[in-house]
């Protein structure tokens, strides 16, 4: 995302196939709003980016993962998305 020719924000989203549905998932990997832009919109434009790159690849269904401390964060994903009931369990290393 640019404001004025300055970086202010970024999002990573990759496709790959599910076992459960036909056509790819799209996974949001990364997004991240500088400081100072945060609470202007930009982490909203960066996901409904990814939500219309996926449409355009025929890939509905737009997913992510977040910390549960990110309260900030959360409250937006609770007004532009749906939270599942997962948890995510990762290999203890």
């Amino acid at each position: 995302a640019w404001r004025n020719g300055e970086a202010v924000g970024l999002v990573h989203f990759i496709y790959h196939r599910s076992c459960w549905t036909p056509g790819n998932y799209c996974y949001l990997q990364d997004l991240f709003t500088a400081p100072e832009a945060r609470g202007q919109g930009v982490a909203r434009a960066l996901i409904e980016a990814v939500y219309a790159a996926a449409d355009a690849a025929g890939a509905p269904n737009v997913y992510w993962l977040t910390a549960e401390d990110n309260y900030a964060g959360r409250m937006l994903y609770d007004r532009v998305a749906a939270k599942t009931p997962f948890i995510r369990y990762s290999r203890k290393v």
